[in-house]
């Protein structure tokens, strides 16, 4: 492929998938404080207001996670991509097959990881995510107390007798 081509083809791919969707990210999110803060001034009850105010604030900051992550996590792929394309190929033939690979899935790592941190940052920042699964493990924990409590008294209940060689079960009358 022609140099020219494949150099144009890569910026391409960096505006297409980096720039542009950073770009987008920050102006959405920035639009979003502006009217979650705009919002939280439109209260007259103090209490209300501060309830308002710190939840704006929390989705703030996981607006702020959100594009950082994407940032940091897309950047290294990105520019191990510009690089292998505008270095000089004495550069690049400089690297051992390790250096190379090894340069090669980092920068990919970072990229994957972006999409496993994602549902982290939507949903265990979140109170209310927090909320129900500290309820849903509460719940879990009745529900094996009264497994096991069952259990208990079904064990207790019976017990096992010789009889000629052969286990009979014989409901035990003293409980």
């Amino acid at each position: 492929m022609n140099a020219v081509w494949k150099r144009a083809y890569t910026v391409l791919l960096t505006v297409s998938f980096y720039a542009l969707p950073a770009l987008m990210l920050l102006a959405i999110n920035i639009r979003i404080y502006l009217v979650l803060r705009r919002s939280s001034h439109s209260f007259c009850d103090v209490d209300r207001k501060n309830v308002t105010a710190r939840r704006h604030q929390q989705v703030s900051n996981n607006i702020a996670c959100v594009v950082l992550i994407f940032l940091l996590c897309h950047m290294p792929f990105r520019v191990t991509a510009l690089w292998f394309t505008f270095a000089p190929v004495s550069d690049i033939r400089r690297l051992s097959l390790n250096q190379m690979l090894l340069i090669i899935y980092m920068s990919r790592g970072c990229f994957y990881l972006n999409h496993a941190i994602n549902p982290v940052l939507y949903n265990f920042v979140s109170s209310k995510f927090q909320e129900e699964i500290c309820s849903l493990a509460w719940s879990l924990k009745q529900t094996m107390c009264c497994v096991l409590q069952r259990r208990k008294m079904s064990h207790s209940s019976y017990t096992s007798s010789h009889v000629t060689g052969k286990t009979a079960v014989v409901k035990n009358n003293s409980s």
